[in-house]
């Protein structure tokens, strides 16, 4: 009888630690196209693989935003990826979730929508270049006057602050 409970108890764990657990994130709805184009922008090795370097990285198309956290730098492969991309869309659908890639409670796969207001500049299709402050939700729109003002103040305090910051912005305004 008890050899029937452990055999029973250790089929159970067997299920159980093979499942993938999914988190669906209620209210948050993705196009499932965005998030294909999204996900396909992700680079891999030429046998498939994901680099070792890539630890924490995220794409984004219109509303979709593929994240991957890889902190111990596997390398899982491209299928992978996306057998775990399709299982959480499929399952979620038409919401955004969550799940650890493969079993592997290292890899985090996360589907959701882009960053809003003060976490966009930080998504992947922020423009080059454009000016933008921290996470300080109260502060007014950055402007490239005030990047020169911070320049001249800060060149004045200090003999070794470089010159060639925006030059031909400073010279259409000095």
């Amino acid at each position: 009888m008890s050899a029937r409970l452990l055999l029973l108890a250790s089929v159970l764990g067997l299920i159980v630690r093979g499942s993938f657990a999914i988190y669906c994130y209620s209210g948050r709805v993705v196009d499932k196209e965005q998030c294909h184009r999204a996900i396909s922008q992700i680079v891999y090795q030429d046998d498939g693989t994901l680099g070792t370097a890539s630890q924490y990285f995220g794409y984004i198309s219109g509303n979709c935003s593929i994240i991957l956290l890889n902190p111990n730098g596997a390398s899982p492969t491209k299928k992978q990826i996306h057998d775990g991309y399709n299982k959480i869309l499929n399952y979620c659908k038409p919401l955004a979730g969550t799940s650890d890639l493969m079993n592997d409670t290292t890899i985090t796969l996360n589907i959701g929508n882009r960053g809003l207001t003060s976490f966009a500049p930080y998504e992947s299709d922020f423009p080059a270049l454009k000016e933008a402050c921290g996470l300080n939700k109260n502060a007014p729109a950055i402007v490239k006057e005030d990047c020169l003002k911070y320049g001249h103040s800060t060149r004045e305090k200090r003999s070794d602050w470089p010159m060639t910051l925006l030059p031909s912005a400073e010279r259409e305004h000095s």
